[in-house]
């Protein structure tokens, strides 16, 4: 598979988990201050630590490849071409 479709593939998947779960954690958020008076803090992370669990990948990697998602196509040619290191395409 190429580096721009499995960052394509955990994007959408990582998307969807995120909408999904945006609503639900939330109310679980929402219970928890109610019933025990704990502050409401937002858990930053679970979503891509999840997908990386499910993939086999580092959370790093998951995040590399989330952010090389949003490249342009011919970026994300050179990217899947061998003529731009993953590295240089997370940074631009």
């Amino acid at each position: 598979m190429k580096r721009s479709e499995r960052a394509r593939v955990l994007s959408a998947h990582y998307e969807a988990v995120k909408k999904k779960g945006r609503l639900s954690q939330l109310v679980d958020e929402i219970e928890r201050y109610f019933d025990a008076g704990v502050p409401l803090v937002p858990q930053k992370g679970k979503t891509r630590d999840a997908l990386a669990k499910q993939y086999g990948l580092d959370s790093q990697t998951v995040l590399r490849y989330l952010r090389v998602s949003k490249l342009i196509p011919p970026l994300l040619g050179r990217l899947d071409n061998g003529e731009m290191p993953m590295r240089a395409a997370v940074d631009l």
